[in-house]
């Protein structure tokens, strides 16, 4: 019995080797990601917008809007129509407002975002002066991050004043133990999937994830005769509510005291 299992077992990872190969030879480039985006490319800045990027989201029931939404990020990676130039143009005078998700704003028009309104209130307020507020927001980031993408990208571009906007992110690492502003782990493997944090299904998780033969055969195969959940979907609202509900209703892991808090 034991010898059967053994021998399935390696016909089974000879197949998967064997597919594997075969699929990054001859389907590889197929199986990118059309338009991704977000950018990892960076050494030192985690994630940022793919310069270029463009997309139609569907709005309907996000803070009352109805009708489609069209997202644009510019060519310097940021979500800001105002700005035409990498260098500051002269007599203008350039802000940059840093964040998360809710400087992001990324279901809604750039013209109701924060950046935008402080920028128009500006404009009308000093007729005499030109104004450039750029929303440098990325969903998720923690003050590192946006340390970071001062440092590395921000600074370069010559603002006259920085506005940063953070504490929701920060805090909900913060209280876990294994807080590392550094790593920054997948914030739902972090707070929901810790059991995920053990060495050998994280290994294994890591060389499926990876598998572009598993890709394959998902996209192909089981995509098809099981759709995946985000289908079911019909606008982003109702995929958030959904998440909502999920981490409403699933027990946080049990935490342990942080040494990332300090208590005085």
């Amino acid at each position: 019995m034991m010898k059967r299992i053994g021998l399935l077992f390696f016909w089974l990872l000879t197949a998967w080797i064997l597919g594997e190969i075969a699929t990054r030879i001859f389907l590889g480039p197929n199986l990118k990601k059309q338009g991704p985006d977000r950018t990892e490319t960076h050494p030192y800045i985690r994630t940022e917008w793919t310069p270029g990027f463009e997309r139609t989201y569907v709005i309907e029931g996000i803070a009352g809007q109805m009708g489609t939404m069209e997202f644009k990020i510019n060519e310097w990676g940021f979500r800001s129509s105002s700005m035409k130039t990498a260098a500051k143009p002269g007599g203008t005078y350039r802000i940059f407002f840093l964040g998360g998700s809710t400087t992001e704003e990324r279901f809604l028009p750039e013209e109701k975002t924060f950046p935008s309104l402080v920028e128009k209130k500006l404009s009308e307020s000093l007729p005499g002066k030109r104004f450039e507020c750029i929303n440098g927001g990325i969903s998720g980031y923690l003050a590192a991050d946006t340390l970071s993408l001062l440092i590395y990208k921000v600074l370069y571009y010559e603002p006259d004043l920085v506005i940063v906007t953070l504490g929701v992110n920060d805090l909900l690492y913060g209280t876990l133990p294994t807080y590392d502003p550094v790593r920054r782990p997948d914030y739902r493997k972090t707070i929901y999937d810790a059991y995920l944090e053990e060495s050998p299904r994280k290994t294994l998780a890591r060389l499926l994830k990876h598998s572009q033969f598993l890709k394959l055969i998902k996209r192909r195969l089981i995509n098809r005769l099981f759709p995946p959940a985000e289908e079911k979907y019909k606008n982003p609202f109702e995929q958030y509510e959904a998440f909502r509900h999920q981490r409403l209703t699933r027990p946080f892991t049990p935490l342990e005291i942080s040494s990332s808090i300090c208590v005085r």
